[in-house]
């Protein structure tokens, strides 16, 4: 969240057009219960790893 926050911040968005950007993003996350991004590239790795051998 600290990329997106960062982002708003470089394109001159308001704080709390920010805030309410990135809450929004992480409500849309919990609902549809994305796993995190480094469990996504294990998850990746290892079917990878499955395919290659």
């Amino acid at each position: 969240m600290d990329k997106v926050r960062s982002l708003m911040q470089r394109l001159h968005y308001a704080i709390h057009a920010g805030r309410s950007y990135s809450d929004r993003i992480v409500r849309n996350i919990l609902f549809h219960r994305v796993p995190a991004s480094d469990e996504l590239l294990r998850a990746r790795a290892a079917e990878a790893e499955r395919f290659l051998t």
